[in-house]
C-alpha cells in the first residue's frame, strides 16, 4: 500500500540532490518564468517528480509481469495522472495569460520555431537512443518502420511512439503522448489571439471555457475521447482569465484557508477516485480549484516558503528534462536491478526508488544545464556565483 507519507522522503531526497548541485555550483540560474509565477515554478517540480514516482511503481510490475498498466493504488495513480493534468492546465494558463497581456503581439512563425527549439533538445536526447535500441531489435526494415522512426522524431506531434515489434519498456517514452495534446493546444492558440480582437473577448472566452468544464465535469458529457484533455486546457484558460481580474487580485483570504483548500482538494482527488481515470468525470473542475488555490498562496506561508526554496526552483526549471528523461533512466536501472536480484521485493524496490530518485534528479539538472539552457533557451552556461 503506497501512502503519501511513505513517498514523502523521496521528494525530500530529490530536493537535497538539487541542493547539492547548487552547493557545488553545477547551476545557479533563475527560472525562465517571470517572478510573478513563482508558485508555478515550485509546482512544476512536484508535478514532474510525481509522474516519475508513479512510473517507478508501474515499472516494478512491468519488469516482473511484462504488463504496463496502472496499479490499483490510488496514490500512485494520482501522482501520474494528476501531475499530467495540472501540467496541461499550466500550459494553457501561461499562454493565455501572455495573450491577454499582449493581444496584438503574436508571430505564428516565431512562436512555432520557439516551441520546436524549446521541446527538441531534451526530447531528442531520449528519442534518439530509443530509436537506436528499437532498430537493433528489428530483424528487417520496411516502409512502415521508416515511417515510425520519423513519427518518433516528431517531438510528440504524432500520438503513437512505437517502432516495429521492439520490446522496450513503455517507460522509455511513457510521457511522449502528452506532447500530442500540447501541440493541439499550440495550433489552437492563434484562434484565441483572433478572439482577443473582438469586443468582450475575455467574457466570451471565459464563457466558452466554463461551458467546456460544465459539459465535461458536471454533466459528464464528452464530444470526443479527447474532451477531458480539452477540459483541462479550458481550466487553464479560465484560471488565467480569473487571475487577471481585479476581483481575484483584491480577494483577501486567510493563508490557512487557502492552504486547506489546496491540500484538501488534493486529498479529495485521491480518496474520491473511482478507479477509472483522472482524465474525466469531475476531475478537471477539481484540478481547476486546486490550481486557483495555488495562485492565492503567498510567499510568507509555509507552502510558499517550500515553493520558493532554491532547490525547488531549480528542479522546477529542470522539470521538462525530468519529465521526458526519467523513463529512460528508470528503465535502464530497473533492468540492472532485476538482473542483479532476480526479484523486486519490497527491500529491493526501496533501494531501487532511492537510486532512481538520485539519478533522475541529478541527470535531469545536468540535462537542463548542458542541453536546455544553451540550446533551448540560448543562454550562456552560467559560471556560478561566489559562495559569499
Amino acid at each position: 500500500m503506497i501512502t503519501l507519507i511513505s513517498i514523502l522522503p523521496l521528494y525530500i531526497l530529490g530536493w537535497f540532490c538539487a541542493k547539492f548541485c547548487l552547493g557545488d555550483r553545477l547551476l545557479r540560474e533563475k527560472s525562465e518564468l517571470p517572478a510573478k509565477y513563482w508558485q508555478i515554478d515550485g509546482l512544476r517540480f512536484f508535478l514532474a517528480f510525481s509522474v516519475f514516482l508513479s512510473h517507478t511503481f508501474i515499472i516494478r510490475e512491468y519488469v516482473v509481469t511484462g504488463r504496463w498498466a496502472l496499479t490499483d493504488d490510488k496514490v500512485a495513480t494520482f501522482l501520474g495522472q494528476g501531475g499530467v493534468s495540472l501540467f496541461f492546465i499550466i500550459t494553457a494558463f501561461l499562454f493565455w495569460d501572455k495573450a491577454m497581456r499582449q493581444p496584438l503581439k503574436f508571430d505564428a512563425v516565431e512562436f512555432f520555431i520557439g516551441r520546436i527549439r524549446r521541446l527538441a533538445p531534451a526530447y531528442l536526447i531520449v528519442a534518439v537512443p530509443f530509436i537506436i535500441l528499437s532498430l537493433i531489435q528489428i530483424p528487417f526494415f520496411s516502409p512502415s518502420i521508416i515511417k515510425e522512426v520519423f513519427q518518433t522524431l516528431g517531438l510528440g506531434y504524432f500520438r503513437s511512439v512505437n517502432i516495429g515489434v521492439a520490446h522496450l519498456s513503455p517507460a522509455y517514452t511513457g510521457v511522449f503522448w502528452t506532447l500530442f495534446y500540447e501541440w493541439k493546444f499550440y495550433f489552437f492558440l492563434p484562434v484565441l489571439y483572433i478572439l482577443l480582437r473582438f469586443k468582450n473577448a475575455l467574457t466570451l472566452t471565459a464563457s466558452l471555457a466554463s461551458l467546456v468544464l460544465l459539459t465535461s465535469s458536471i454533466l459528464d458529457i464528452g464530444l470526443s475521447k479527447d474532451w477531458p484533455f480539452i477540459s483541462l486546457f479550458a481550466s487553464g484558460i479560465l484560471s488565467a482569465t480569473i487571475y487577471n481580474s481585479k476581483y481575484f487580485e483584491e480577494l483577501r483570504c486567510s493563508q490557512y484557508l487557502v492552504g486547506a483548500i489546496f491540500i484538501g482538494s488534493i486529498l479529495f482527488h485521491i480518496f474520491s477516485f473511482s478507479g477509472e481515470s483522472y482524465y474525466g468525470a469531475s476531475h478537471p473542475t477539481l484540478f481547476f480549484i486546486t490550481f486557483l488555490a495555488l495562485l492565492k498562496i503567498e510567499k510568507t506561508s509555509i507552502i510558499g516558503r517550500v515553493f520558493l526554496g532554491a532547490p525547488t526552483i531549480l528542479l522546477g526549471s529542470a522539470s521538462y528534462s525530468l519529465y521526458v528523461a526519467h523513463g529512460f533512466i528508470i528503465s535502464a536501472l530497473s533492468i540492472l536491478f532485476y538482473s542483479l536480484f532476480g526479484v523486486f521485493s519490497n527491500t529491493v524496490f526501496y533501494i531501487f526508488s532511492i537510486g532512481s530518485t538520485c539519478l533522475v534528479s541529478l541527470l535531469s539538472i545536468a540535462l537542463y544545464r548542458y542541453i536546455e539552457l544553451p540550446y533551448a533557451f540560448r543562454k550562456p552556461l552560467p559560471q556560478g556565483v561566489p559562495s559569499t
